[in-house]
């Protein structure tokens, strides 16, 4: 028998439904109280009524109010709207994983498994001796690095190695030492 788990749905809000009301209204009202905010620092005699000092510094203020107040309203708005296209593809998915076991559980499918199953690669155990990497060791002391180690080697060795052979050398020399002498 297959067991299917579901993807489970995103929530929007993990608050009590109570809290999710209280939120909204204080969105609500935090977005009205800024609207009438903007009309009240439109009065050409704000300055008058309230202060030069007070007027200014409530106009410097008054983007940032109503950017938090936008965003306070936009943002759980705009997460709804990504949240349900998002469980829409859950919801998707998990219909296709519902049909798809269902499917598997037909005769058909059955047969085709248990025939499947015979041509299985049996199981190979490999032994300490037959493993050829293992990241617990550095690569030095895995000899990784030894193939490598002998091609520079013999590399060295062709280099350094004089063109001419020691016999050529001593016969040479025997043979300048006896012109010498002569």
């Amino acid at each position: 028998s297959t067991a299917i788990y579901p993807e489970k749905e995103i929530p929007f809000s993990l608050a009590p439904g109570f809290n999710k009301v209280v939120a909204g209204g204080l969105g609500i009202i935090n977005l009205l109280g800024a609207i009438y905010l903007g009309a009240l620092l439109r009065d050409p005699y704000l300055i008058y009524k309230v202060g030069p000092q007070f007027a200014y510094s409530i106009k410097g203020l008054f983007p940032f109010l109503l950017t938090y107040a936008v965003g306070f309203n936009a943002i759980p708005l705009v997460r709804s709207f990504v949240n349900k296209a998002k469980n829409a593809d859950i919801e998707a998915r998990n219909y296709f994983r519902a049909l798809w076991a269902n499917r598997q559980r037909s005769p058909e499918v059955q047969r085709k498994i248990r025939s499947a199953q015979k041509y299985r690669p049996k199981r190979k155990v490999v032994s300490r001796d037959q493993i050829e990497y293992t990241s617990g060791k550095d690569l030095d002391e895995q000899g990784y690095y030894e193939d490598e180690r002998k091609k520079f080697r013999d590399f060295d060795e062709r280099v350094n190695k004089p063109r001419v052979s020691k016999e050529q050398i001593t016969r040479s020399k025997l043979r300048s030492s006896i012109k010498d002498r002569v």
